[in-house]
C-alpha cells in the first residue's frame, strides 16, 4: 500500500495550491479520468446541483435544512470556505474532520497518477468520496464557476437549479446574460427537473433545457409564488404548497431561493412533510449573507459577500428596508476580475463612507484602484487601509460615536477576515 504523501491537512492543502498551474481551469476531462479510476459507488443517493450568479449557497442552505428536517442524511459541498477548509464538505451541517479529508486526498492522489488536478477539483472529488463512504441519502453540489465545464458538473444530477443569471466572471463565461445563461444551463440533464429561478430568464437557458430533453421549470412559467401577509405558497402544475413561512434571511431574493429549494424537494422521490418544509425555511441560515456580527445600542455590523451588481442591489434593498436612514460605514474589498464599477454604482445609493482595502488573495484589486472607482461615482473615501482588518477597525471606530451601521462587503476573503476577528463563521 502506497504511503500517503502527507499526514496533516495543512500540508495537503499547501501542496494542492501549487500542484496545478492554473487556479481556474475549466473542463471535465482530467477530473473525469480520476473519478472513474476511484470507482465510487452510490446506491440510491440522490443528487441536486445548484448553479447561478447569486443565490447558490442560500438555496443549498434551504435544501440542507429541508432534508435534515425530513430525517435524511445530507451531504453538502460548497465553496469557498470562510475560516476552515472543512466547511466545504459537510454532512448534516457538520464540517468534515481533518482525518477524513486526508484519507480522501490520499485516495485521490493514488488514483490520479500523472493527471494534474486543481485545488477545486481535489475538493470536489474529496466531497464525492466522503459522501459515498458515509452513504448519504442526498448530495447537494454547489457549482464553483459557470456550470457546463465546472468540476461539480461531473455527476449527473437528479435535479438541477439555476438560481439567477447576472454578469459575473465575464472573462470565463461571456459578456452577456445569454452567453452566461447557456454556461449555467450546462448542469441540466435529460429527463430530469431543470429549475430556473431568475425573474427574467435568458432565452438560452430554456432553449438548452428543451434541446437536451430536460423537464423545464421556469419561474413564473411552470412555477410561481403567491405572497400573503404572513405566509406564501408555491404553485406548480396542479399542486399548491400553502402556508409556508417567510425566510429569516433578510434579503428579499431569499424567497426566490426558498421557492426553488421547495420545488426541487417536491420533485425528488424523498418525501418531506409540510411541517419539515416550514421549519426548514424558518431556520435556514447562511454565513456571510446579511449576517449580523455585532448588534448593540450604538452599533450594528453586517457582513455580506455581495461582489457583483445584482448582489449589491439585494444588499441595498435589505439595508433600506431593515435598517432605515442612519450613517453607513462601508468596508469594501473586491477581486480584480469582478464587475467593480457596476457594483460600486449600486452601493453608492446608500451614500456611505468607504473604508477600502485589498483582500488577502492573489486575484485581489489594489485598494488604491478601488478608491479610484469609488471616487469616480462621487463616493466618500474615508480610508484606504493596508488590509481588511485595518479598514474594519477604522470603520468601527468612526461608527461607534452614534447609532451607525458598518457594512462589510465584497469578496469572500474580505468577509472571512472580519469574521475571523469575531470568530463567527456560523459553522
Amino acid at each position: 500500500m502506497q504511503q500517503p504523501r502527507f499526514s496533516n491537512l495543512q500540508n495537503w492543502l499547501l501542496w494542492q495550491e501549487s500542484l496545478h498551474g492554473q487556479e481556474i481551469d475549466l473542463g471535465l476531462e482530467r477530473i473525469r479520468i480520476v473519478y472513474e479510476r476511484m470507482r465510487i459507488g452510490w446506491g440510491g443517493t440522490k443528487f441536486i446541483t445548484v448553479g447561478g450568479t447569486n443565490g447558490k449557497g442560500s438555496s443549498i442552505a434551504f435544501l440542507n435544512e429541508i432534508y435534515k428536517q425530513g430525517g435524511y442524511k445530507v451531504g453538502q459541498f460548497t465553496s469557498p470556505h470562510f475560516l476552515r477548509y472543512n466547511e466545504r464538505i459537510q454532512i448534516n451541517s457538520q464540517p468534515t474532520d481533518d482525518q477524513s479529508l486526508c484519507d480522501a486526498f490520499a485516495v485521490i492522489d493514488i488514483a490520479r497518477g500523472e493527471v494534474s488536478l486543481s485545488y477545486f477539483e481535489f475538493s470536489t472529488l474529496a466531497a464525492l468520496f466522503i459522501f459515498a463512504q458515509q452513504s448519504v441519502d442526498v448530495v447537494l453540489m454547489e457549482v464553483g464557476l459557470g456550470g457546463r465545464l465546472d468540476a461539480s458538473n461531473l455527476v449527473d444530477a437528479d435535479c438541477s437549479i439555476v438560481t439567477s443569471i447576472g454578469i459575473d466572471h465575464r472573462d470565463w463565461l461571456g459578456d452577456s446574460r445569454e452567453k452566461i445563461g447557456f454556461e449555467k444551463a450546462g448542469i441540466y440533464r435529460k429527463g430530469k427537473p431543470a429549475i430556473c429561478g431568475d425573474l427574467d430568464i435568458p432565452v438560452t437557458v430554456q432553449q438548452h433545457a428543451e434541446e437536451i430533453g430536460a423537464q423545464w421549470l421556469g419561474r413564473d412559467q411552470q412555477f410561481s409564488v403567491d405572497q400573503g401577509q404572513e405566509a406564501w405558497s408555491l404553485c406548480f402544475g396542479q399542486k399548491k404548497i400553502e402556508n409556508l413561512p417567510y425566510p429569516s434571511m433578510l434579503a428579499s431574493i431569499q424567497l426566490n431561493n426558498a421557492a426553488c429549494a421547495v420545488l426541487a424537494a417536491q420533485l425528488l422521490p424523498l418525501p418531506i412533510p409540510h411541517k419539515a418544509l416550514s421549519e426548514a425555511i424558518r431556520i435556514a441560515a447562511l454565513p456571510g449573507r446579511m449576517q449580523r456580527l455585532v448588534s448593540t445600542s450604538e452599533l450594528d455590523v453586517i457582513v455580506d459577500v455581495a461582489h457583483n451588481e445584482d448582489a449589491a442591489k439585494s444588499v441595498v434593498a435589505a439595508v433600506q428596508k431593515h435598517y432605515g436612514p442612519r450613517p453607513i460605514h462601508l468596508v469594501l474589498g473586491m477581486l480584480a476580475d469582478k464587475e467593480v464599477a457596476a457594483t460600486v454604482v449600486v452601493l453608492q445609493q446608500l451614500a456611505p463612507k468607504y473604508y477600502l482595502a485589498r483582500p488577502d488573495s492573489p486575484r485581489a484589486l489594489a485598494a488604491e484602484h478601488l478608491a479610484e472607482q469609488v471616487r469616480a461615482v462621487g463616493g466618500d473615501v474615508a480610508a484606504v487601509a493596508k488590509n481588511v482588518t485595518a479598514a474594519y477597525q477604522y470603520a468601527a471606530q468612526e461608527a461607534s460615536s452614534g447609532k451607525a451601521l458598518v457594512l462589510v462587503l465584497g469578496s469572500f476573503f474580505t468577509v472571512a477576515e472580519v469574521m475571523g476577528l469575531s470568530g463567527k463563521a456560523g459553522v
